[in-house]
């Protein structure tokens, strides 16, 4: 698992040393890399969030809900 973690977040520091980087990326694959750094790093992918951020929707929710600032409906149920 922390070579997973180790690929995420130094692919999260590259990109945020050379924004071009995440132009490369369409928005599916881009916030699905958003969504899965967030376990390892919610800075970085909050720092990634500001470079370019999450334009589809639901996946902004996901960010929001993953990082703990918005608590998910099904919590309140």
């Amino acid at each position: 698992m922390s070579n997973l973690k180790d690929k995420a977040i130094s692919l999260a520091t590259r990109a945020i040393n050379s924004p071009k980087l995440l132009e490369q990326l369409d928005n599916e694959i881009y916030e699905t890399f958003m969504l899965s750094l967030i376990p390892f790093s919610i800075n970085l992918a909050q720092q990634l969030d500001i470079l370019r951020p999450v334009s589809n929707p639901e996946t902004k929710i996901l960010f929001w809900e993953a990082a703990g600032i918005l608590t998910s409906q099904k919590d309140y149920s």
